[in-house]
């Protein structure tokens, strides 16, 4: 059929009209479009975990918390930088660095005005002084130290190695004792004087829970632990009657976790609602920190607190509605601060390195009360908002919270008060 002259004057105009939209839509995607949006109000700062001020959740409720009145923390600053606090108050706060380079398991001295810790850039155990000077421990150099267990005393350390080797190493009088290398997990007694850890051999009869002083002498098995390695977690008690935890399923979502004594004793057991416990006693050893995961936390890690002396075991359990880990928390006085990522990924408490790279934020839980805020957004210009923070201590003050940042390897501190 033969289109009409008209017919081909109207397709032609619509023809015209669509190519200069076509050609108008590109300019416009190529030159005018915002490459990056402006941040959003009262993102949630914590999927699936956290709490709002003013109490506690129900255990596995979903609350959020606003963190910011007019931002993001998931979005790019380039639209503007957020105002800063010096002093923590629940928004972005000012980090300061305390020292750079690679730093591999610090620990701060013992009236917590300094800090110690092994420098990987430059192979060696640095002290920082409270001016924030910071000096050699040992003019020895140590090469690729992969973990570092500290005594007490801070004078003392089991150095670790990627090969499986392991080293006494006394920084005063610079001796150093080659250990078995069998031996894992290892922790130092709150007294500093005995060590405890996995000794893992090749045949099921060589593999214990056991104890020793630090330079390897007057070994002895506290328990046969044969391929279950992977459910014992050597975790001294601060009155040293504790040496460890097993954990066993018990059914879906649940454990049974048993406190092993250093001599034998028959301690209650814990029953806790998830797997994967890992726990983090108060200093006083009357209270124990720990996260278990479960499918109605979309296996991320979900902290609880409970009772953790004599009969009272098991006593007083409740969920603080965070998910995180116990070792990225703190106790100070009655109060406990924890970073827990921005957003959590599922399935985080089955492998916890999917979540290693992921932002933080800081929480501040008062004990006595169970009220939990969001404390500080930590913030620099030279990081942005890029912290995960390790090792979390509390200044003796009350008025420092410090960290090591696992993104950079830097050690860091934020004002709280």
């Amino acid at each position: 059929m033969e289109i009409s002259p008209q017919a081909k004057k109207i397709l032609l105009i619509v023809s015209f009209v669509i190519v200069v939209a076509l050609i108008a839509l590109a300019i416009y995607y190529a030159f005018f479009r915002p490459i990056i949006s402006g941040p959003t109000t009262n993102e949630n700062i914590n999927d699936n975990a956290n709490v709002t001020p003013g109490g506690l959740p129900n255990a596995n409720s979903n609350r959020e918390v606003n963190a910011v009145a007019n931002g993001n923390v998931n979005s790019p600053f380039e639209s503007g930088l957020p105002d800063i606090d010096e002093i923590a108050s629940g928004s972005y706060t000012s980090v300061t660095t305390i020292a750079d380079g690679i730093a591999v398991d610090g620990i701060p001295t013992e009236d917590k005005t300094g800090y110690i810790y092994y420098d990987a850039y430059t192979k060696k155990f640095y002290e920082i002084l409270p001016n924030g000077e910071k000096v050699e421990l040992s003019d020895r150099e140590f090469y690729n130290v992969d973990t570092v267990a500290w005594s007490p005393n801070r004078n003392e350390a089991i150095i670790s190695y990627p090969d499986g080797s392991n080293t006494y190493y006394n920084f005063s009088t610079d001796q150093a004792i080659t250990l078995p290398k069998e031996i894992d997990n290892v922790k130092f007694s709150g007294s500093g004087d005995k060590i405890a850890y996995e000794f893992l051999g090749d045949t099921e009869q060589e593999r214990w829970l056991g104890v020793s002083n630090p330079n390897g002498t007057g070994q002895q098995i506290i328990e046969p632990i044969g391929f279950r390695e992977d459910r014992v977690d050597v975790n001294w008690s601060p009155d040293a009657q504790v040496v460890a935890v097993y954990r066993e399923g018990t059914g879906i979502d649940e454990e049974d976790v048993y406190f092993l004594g250093q001599h034998g004793e028959n301690f209650k057991s814990l029953d806790v609602e998830g797997a994967g416990f890992t726990g983090l006693w108060s200093p006083q050893g009357d209270k124990m920190l720990y996260s278990v995961y479960s499918s109605e936390t979309d296996y991320k890690p979900n902290l609880w607190i409970v009772d953790a002396r004599g009969d009272s075991l098991g006593l007083n359990k409740e969920n603080l509605g965070i998910s995180t880990w116990p070792d990225k928390c703190a106790f100070h006085g009655s109060m406990l601060y924890c970073a827990a990522p921005v957003s959590m990924p599922d399935g985080a408490g089955l492998a916890r390195e999917i979540a290693a790279d992921e932002k933080d934020v800081f929480y501040e839980i008062n004990l006595e009360t169970g009220l939990a805020t969001l404390l500080a957004i930590p913030y620099s210009d030279d990081d942005g908002s890029r912290y995960s923070a390790e090792g979390i201590y509390i200044s003796l003050d009350g008025n420092y919270l410090h960290f090591r940042n696992t993104i950079s390897g830097k050690l860091e501190k934020i004002r709280i008060n």
